[in-house]
């Protein structure tokens, strides 16, 4: 039985991955050292990718900006970021948590 864990579990941490996929990951490193490297770079590119889908959603629902963004219209940029705090968000947590400095 393989187990699989959740996506965000290893984009917050791209050394989950190795904990879970050694098996596929210890034989790549003798071929190409400088392997996890370049998992590291792809994971952090997925995990800046799904913190910003998680908040484009929030930020959109109904209940906030809208998904024309209308309700918003006049607001503040410090008021608008604080509806959707990106340290709400799973995807947008790791060893350097993203904020909306950094997703920008």
């Amino acid at each position: 039985m393989r187990f699989f864990c959740p996506l965000n579990f290893c984009l917050s941490n791209p050394e989950n991955l190795r904990g879970v996929c050694a098996v596929e990951i210890d034989p790549c490193e003798d071929e190409i050292p400088n392997i996890m490297s370049f998992v590291e770079a792809r994971m952090t590119a997925m995990r800046v990718d799904t913190c910003s889908k998680d908040i484009k959603k929030c930020l959109e629902s109904d209940l906030r900006c809208g998904p024309d963004y209308s309700q918003c219209i006049g607001m503040d940029l410090a008021s608008i970021q604080s509806m959707c705090p990106p340290s709400s968000f799973t995807g947008c947590q790791g060893k350097d948590d993203l904020d909306y400095n950094n997703l920008l």
